[in-house]
């Protein structure tokens, strides 16, 4: 079977009616689905995104606090003197 043949086959195809009123049904469906997430999920959502949050802002306050420490500051000042660097912003030596 050739291709004209194969497309020729494709013009016997006729057009089908929609049932009536589909239009409406469609779009009433669309109003009415209009659902939210389960209360159930919502509050998952949120606690998780909760967690989240005090995760991270403990590991940055744990963070934060060990680069206090005297031992901290000595060895950060050891590497900006090790590699020269100004504790100014000047640029240029001005």
């Amino acid at each position: 079977m050739n291709i004209d043949q194969r497309l020729n086959r494709l013009k016997t195809i006729k057009k089908v009616e929609p049932p009536p009123f589909l239009w409406t049904r469609i779009q009433g469906r669309l109003q009415v689905d209009t659902h939210l997430a389960p209360r159930r999920w919502q509050w998952s959502f949120a606690t998780v995104g909760l967690i989240l949050l005090l995760v991270n802002g403990g590991a940055l306050f744990s963070h934060y606090k060990a680069v206090r420490t005297p031992s901290a500051q000595a060895e950060i000042i050891h590497l900006v003197e090790g590699l020269q660097l100004s504790p100014t912003t000047t640029i240029y030596d001005e």
